[in-house]
């Protein structure tokens, strides 16, 4: 279990060096330099993903920012400061575009898979369930699992008001 911990530390310290984008303290603050700085906004379906060029296929499903046809498709990539890209799923996706067709992602953004969140990296989300009183009765498999069901509801409702916010400031 302490190699297994190690390891994972390492991996931690390893992948935090390729970039050095300190979290937000605030979805908000985050929301808004995102916003300030993107090109387009919108939730797309990554229909293909070659992860070992970290190139990726997306088809846009909705437009946030009223930039995008449903439907448009583009290829993209992202680099050592973006969320990586690994299976086909739905996305939320903050970038530009270089050239007509090829998009890339924020880096350091708040681009994220849709169905889980919680992989954005705002401090919001690092928030803690308290302690047991005392650590006898600790049963840290069951402490961690409380942890995750809480950032993952915080991560889904800051989402949720997310996209609230921009649909609203679209239809506006």
């Amino acid at each position: 279990m302490k190699k297994l911990l190690g390891f994972g530390v390492l991996v931690g310290i390893f992948i935090s060096l390729g970039c050095s984008c300190p979290p937000p303290k605030k979805h908000k603050d985050a929301l808004l330099l995102n916003l300030e700085i993107a090109e387009c906004v919108f939730i797309g379906d990554v229909i293909a993903v070659d992860s070992l060029n970290h190139r990726f296929t997306v088809r846009v499903t909705e437009s946030l920012d009223g930039g995008d046809a449903e439907g448009n498709i583009y290829e993209g990539s992202y680099g050592d400061c973006n969320h990586r890209i690994l299976k086909k799923e739905k996305w939320i996706f903050y970038g530009g575009y270089s050239g007509s067709d090829y998009f890339s992602p924020i880096g350091c953004g708040i681009s994220r898979p849709y169905n889980s969140p919680k992989s954005t990296a705002i401090s919001e989300l690092l928030i803690l369930p308290p302690p047991p009183d005392t650590y006898e009765q600790v049963d840290f498999s069951k402490y961690l699992d409380s942890c995750n069901i809480v950032q993952d509801q915080l991560a889904h409702k800051l989402l949720m008001e997310e996209l609230h916010y921009l649909r609203t400031l679209r239809d506006f």
